[in-house]
């Protein structure tokens, strides 16, 4: 049975300036959607497709 984690931290091939402006479109939508407080980095990165470790780095 084969493992299917996710790899923490930025996607392979991603680079910086990208994932910065897919997080800030992220968290755009789910300021709008859900106001600043209810907006999470774990909700952001889940829209993003990514773990929420990628955010810290």
């Amino acid at each position: 049975m084969q493992n299917k984690r996710k790899k923490m931290g930025r996607p392979a091939g991603a680079n910086r300036e990208e994932t910065i402006a897919r997080a800030i479109a992220s968290a755009r939508r789910l300021f709008i959607a859900h106001g600043y407080g209810g907006a999470t980095l774990k909700d952001i990165s889940r829209d993003m497709g990514v773990t929420h470790a990628t955010l810290y780095l």
